[in-house]
């Protein structure tokens, strides 16, 4: 038997996959993270892509400027970016992956 087959009916009878079947959320497509509409993007909720809040301000324009260029704690600093590029390499992943099927979505 296929392993993944076993291990999503786990999932799914588990109290959080049938919490998550009730409300109907989908993860985010940076962080991964379970989301429902209240806690989405509404920014990105407009052209129907699911971000958390916690992932929106990541692709603000000003971002890199307001937050991460004037800290002053080289770590902090070090712990931003890495924190940002590991977003934006998932990111990255998700759609280069999904690419090779837009054909079938269209």
């Amino acid at each position: 038997p296929c392993l993944r087959a076993e291990q999503s009916s786990n999932i799914v009878k588990s109290k959080f996959g049938k919490w998550m079947s009730k409300k109907a959320v989908t993860p985010c497509l940076t962080c991964g993270t379970p989301v429902c509409k209240v806690h989405r993007s509404s920014d990105f909720g407009k052209q129907n892509i699911t971000i958390c809040s916690y992932c929106a301000h990541l692709f603000s324009m000003n971002y890199l400027v307001t937050h991460i260029m004037q800290e002053d704690d080289p770590q902090a600093k070090k712990k931003m970016l890495n924190d940002m590029l590991e977003v934006y390499d998932r990111a990255l992943l998700v759609l280069t992956y999904s690419t090779q099927y837009i054909d079938d979505v269209v």
